[in-house]
């Protein structure tokens, strides 16, 4: 039985680490603020549960299998949402 606790608790710290890991790009979405009337065509790179970079220019990633990229073209994000 508790080796059995150790493999789950082991298992469920390997798989955080990997989540905190991973990177979302999304590109081409309409970004509101929340604070400006119009929306603004951006790129937004988040890790983990942070926000990395908002950038109008396209931001470079290593492609790697942690990135998973979104094409939000004609789609909005916005704080809270």
């Amino acid at each position: 039985m508790k080796n059995n606790l150790l493999i789950v608790l082991a298992v469920l710290l390997l798989g955080g680490a990997s989540l905190a890991q991973q990177r979302i790009l999304i590109n081409n979405a309409e970004v509101f603020n929340g604070t400006d009337a119009n929306t603004q065509r951006a790129n937004v790179l988040i890790e983990g549960n942070r926000i990395l970079k908002i950038s109008t220019a396209p931001i470079a990633t290593d492609k790697s299998a942690n990135t998973q990229i979104i094409d939000a073209q004609g789609k909005f994000l916005m704080p809270g949402l």
